[in-house]
């Protein structure tokens, strides 16, 4: 398998063309993060993900969605 760099905002626009929540959008990232490790033992992306109180954030894509809030992102 060859070496490539993804990252979180590399992956959120295919979330995000489904019409999701910000935090909808950081729980499907960690999933699929965790899903993609299970299956192939490498990392889907490299963004590191925190714990926060309401769930797994990925920071960048926190500070790209924040001023949404609640709605779903539009794009």
């Amino acid at each position: 398998m060859s070496n490539f760099y993804l990252t979180a905002n590399d992956i959120a626009p295919f979330f995000v063309r489904k019409g999701v929540s910000p935090l909808k959008l950081q729980k499907l990232l960690y999933y699929s993060q965790v899903w993609f490790v299970k299956k192939h033992n490498i990392n889907l992306f490299v963004d590191p993900i925190k714990a926060w109180v309401f769930g797994p954030v990925v920071s960048p894509i926190w500070t790209k969605f924040k001023v949404v809030r609640r709605n779903d992102i539009i794009t």
